[in-house]
């Protein structure tokens, strides 16, 4: 129990997040030590609000890691948990904070599952995932989740094609993220900052994305944030191979990918070697287009993600056969 309480000891950043103590370390890279410490300490507890926590982090580590299947289980424990938890309490008793805590785990553990399908592909279940939160969270004390999903929906929107939803969605909150209350907290959304900034890419407003994507490399390096940092440098370069400029599309992909290998950040190297794989490709480097597409499918392959392999397969032959034309 002593240990556990050390791995959720809160503490607030620089941008005033209260953040246990176990997320900050997987923030910064430390992901493998922090699953091992968590995994040793998890065999110990019982029923506990420290085990529904524990199992939210938990969730993070796997997912980073590529083990989704284990994420997507890990995040419903603290569903099921909190909702238990809450139910058991009476309510003339009740301790707001811990009524707060555990509905905050609830949407929290929803946005997350709802971000791991987008990682495998699963478009239509990560929207209704976001949506879900919206509905729960919106005009609430956890409003600021819903705000987070409304980011998810629109990157969603985007790859499935409804640009106009996309755009409202990605507007509004983009707008909201001018204020000046906002841009003060702006870091604690870095990670959200970072799939804005990959909406508009996606959308093809390169200003808007590039903009986002500049405040976030900002955030992200002031706060050790290393997977949201190499995000956004992939993003960067996918805005460098829409506009041609390929050698900086290349430096930057090569410096997301060696972020990505150092940390073990499965998913996100997969999604790295594919884009780098459809900048080779539109430079007309084929066979080197070919490893880093296989590369990526490798990983997907590995991350139980079928849909992604037909996603690279789908584009790469797309790119290829319009490279060949006359």
């Amino acid at each position: 129990v002593a240990a556990a309480k050390v791995i959720l000891k809160s503490r607030h950043n620089q941008w005033q997040q209260f953040l246990p103590l176990g997320s900050m370390l997987y923030r910064m890279g430390l992901i493998q030590p922090v699953l091992t410490a968590i995994n040793q300490v998890i065999q110990h507890l019982k029923s506990d609000q420290n085990l529904t926590e524990l199992y939210n982090i938990l969730g993070d580590l796997c997912w980073i890691l590529g083990r989704i299947e284990d994420a997507i289980a890990h995040q419903e424990q603290t569903i099921l948990r909190a909702s238990q938890t809450l139910e058991s309490l009476d309510p003339g008793k009740a301790n707001s904070h811990q009524i707060y805590y555990l509905k905050m785990l609830t949407v929290d553990s929803l946005l997350s599952i709802g971000l791991y399908n987008v990682d495998l592909w699963e478009l239509d279940a990560a929207a209704s995932l976001f949506q879900q939160v919206i509905d729960q969270a919106a005009h609430t004390a956890h409003h600021s989740w819903a705000e987070k999903a409304s980011v998810c929906l629109a990157l969603v929107k985007s790859y499935l094609g409804a640009s106009t939803e996309a755009i409202v969605l990605a507007d509004s909150i983009y707008e909201s993220y001018l204020t000046e209350q906002l841009v003060e907290k702006a870091g604690r959304f870095a990670y959200f900052m970072q799939i804005l900034g990959q909406t508009y890419v996606n959308l093809g407003k390169f200003a808007k994305a590039h903009e986002l994507f500049q405040r976030t490399l900002t955030f992200a390096e002031a706060g050790y944030y290393t997977q949201v940092k190499a995000r956004t440098l992939n993003g960067i370069a996918e805005i460098h191979r829409q506009t041609a400029h390929f050698e900086n599309a290349l430096k930057m992909h090569q410096d997301a990918i060696d972020l990505l290998e150092k940390i073990g950040a499965k998913c996100d190297l997969a999604e790295a070697y594919f884009q780098l794989g459809l900048t080779q490709q539109m430079m007309g480097d084929i066979e080197q287009s070919q490893t880093s597409c296989d590369r990526a499918i490798q990983l997907f392959t590995d991350i139980q993600s079928p849909r992604q392999v037909e996603k690279v397969l789908q584009r790469t032959a797309y790119v290829a056969s319009s490279l060949s034309l006359p």
